[in-house]
């Protein structure tokens, strides 16, 4: 698991997203082995999260041991305390820079929770 800095829609026909990942993270070798992931959205409540998941040291397999997740069809980890999520196949992906763009086919989703999503801006004084 890690805290994406960048996350966009792409794509309606078919539902594609994409994620920017910092180069080197465990994730992204997970994630490029597994040719799947998935997009918790968490509440403003579990901001917490955002900082556990965005250092190098608890990110990854690592992070996952001290939050109650299951894995979904795609064996991919949903986060129990998540507001939604998104399942993904991997698409594609590019170079960019310090990251890797990787583009997912969203297969699955579903609300699962109430709740406000958090979000990561640089202006709500927010950084990791």
């Amino acid at each position: 698991a890690f805290t994406a800095s960048f996350l966009i829609q792409v794509s309606f026909d078919p539902p594609i997203v994409a994620v920017a990942m910092k180069k080197g993270r465990e994730s992204y070798d997970i994630i490029n082995s597994s040719k799947a992931f998935a997009v918790n959205i968490i509440s403003k409540d579990s901001m917490k999260l955002i900082g556990l998941f965005a250092n190098p040291k608890t990110s990854g397999k690592e992070g996952l041991d001290t939050v109650v997740h299951q894995e979904k069809s795609l064996g991919v980890p949903v986060l129990t305390d998540s507001i939604a999520y998104l399942e993904c196949k991997v698409h594609s992906q590019t170079d960019a820079g310090d990251h890797t763009v990787v583009f997912g086919e969203v297969v699955n989703g579903e609300v699962i929770n109430e709740g406000e999503p958090a979000t990561h801006i640089r202006k709500n004084g927010f950084s990791y």
